[in-house]
């Protein structure tokens, strides 16, 4: 075979141990500010959250997709269609081996202050599951997310790349189920989410401001 031909007598590389010192847990909301030469002001925010491989990532995963993927998120609805506070606002997570990050990003629209934006975000926010009706949403970004899958698998250079993650996070063998790992995930884990993590005292908010302002 082609592979055996060209990669065959490539060693297989050897397990390296990863000592890396772990932050602390985290006690006390962070505030940072800066100012630069941008053009406009920005928000981010966010609080520290479980690694690739923890059973808790994929419950994560879909909550990024809920409030912060998509014109139909909760967050775009919610600041940009209904309150016009943003111009643009998304969440995501840092997929890493180690522990990540759950962000969320936004640019305030013209005339709405930093300081504004992030009091609107936080009070959304700390009390989200008591307004959204998350269950038709929670189907929908799985389905989302099952397209992806699937969409992944047609491409040779796709199904390469998430063979080489694969191999790199873990195995392959550990990724496979990954389609129900997502479908698994239930409306509880995100209050076990806002009840552990999503919380005032795991929040680091950075204010970048426009000099040019």
């Amino acid at each position: 075979m082609l592979v055996d031909k060209w990669f065959g007598a490539i060693p297989k590389r050897g397990h390296i141990e990863r000592n890396i010192p772990q932050e602390l847990p985290q006690t006390a909301p962070k505030k940072v500010e800066v100012s630069r030469q941008v053009p406009y002001d920005m928000l981010l925010k966010g609080w520290k959250m479980c690694g690739r491989l923890s059973p808790e990532f994929y419950a994560f995963d879909l909550l990024s997709d809920m409030l912060g993927t998509g014109k139909s998120s909760f967050l775009h609805q919610e600041f940009v269609e209904k309150k016009h506070l943003f111009t643009d606002i998304s969440a995501s997570i840092t997929a890493t081996l180690d522990p990540g990050v759950f962000l969320i990003s936004g640019r305030p629209a013209d005339g709405v202050s930093l300081e504004k934006a992030n009091d609107a975000l936080d009070k959304y926010l700390y009390s989200f599951l008591k307004k959204a009706n998350i269950e038709h949403a929670l189907q929908k970004v799985k389905n989302s997310v099952e397209s992806i899958l699937l969409k992944s698998e047609i491409k040779i250079e796709d199904r390469a790349s998430t063979l080489a993650l694969s191999e790199t996070f873990h195995s392959v063998e550990r990724f496979q189920d990954d389609r129900d790992r997502y479908f698994d995930v239930t409306e509880n884990q995100f209050v076990d989410i806002f009840k552990d993590v999503i919380v005032p005292t795991n929040e680091t908010t950075l204010f970048y401001r426009s000099a040019e302002k």
